[in-house]
């Protein structure tokens, strides 16, 4: 299955994001107990699956970590996203294993966003907002009505 590297890169740094500054600090003193332990919370997950394969691979490209850098300094800055996403993409871009690889730990699959009315049930203000491939569904059967939705694909 073939997918479009930029959207990997934004799949991953918009799941990063908010836990780039314990990751930057734990990549700095990785082997660390006290480093190793801050990652026992809910970017574990995060960490073994995403950070710690670009990390592995990365770590040492100072455009990569710096750009990380910047954005573990203010995680919502839309512009220290957008910077990390280019640099990251033109980095796979040249590593299609790891391309293939960090698709597979993403589930390698679309996404499916869908909400349905059935028997004059009604839907109103629903916001989809999907990344990447994936499929964004809102059905409503009988007499059921629907208003106010907004679908985004990023």
């Amino acid at each position: 299955m073939s997918h479009d590297i930029l959207t990997l890169a934004t799949q991953i740094v918009t799941q990063l994001a908010p836990y780039t500054p314990q990751l930057i600090r734990v990549a700095q003193f990785s082997g660390n107990a006290l480093a190793e332990m801050a990652v026992q919370n809910s970017a574990q997950a995060l960490w073994n699956k995403l950070w710690g394969k670009l990390n592995a691979r990365f770590g040492q490209d100072r455009a990569v970590t710096g750009a990380a850098t910047m954005l573990s300094a203010e995680p919502d800055n839309q512009e220290f996203q957008q910077a990390l996403i280019k640099i990251l993409a033109n980095r796979l871009q040249q590593n299609p294993d790891l391309v293939a690889e960090l698709w597979q730990l993403l589930g390698d699959q679309d996404s499916v966003q869908k909400v349905a009315a059935d028997q004059g049930s009604l839907i109103e203000d629903v916001e989809q907002e999907i990344v990447g491939p994936g499929t964004q569904v809102v059905q409503a059967g009988n007499d059921s009505a629907i208003s106010g939705v907004k679908q985004r694909k990023m």
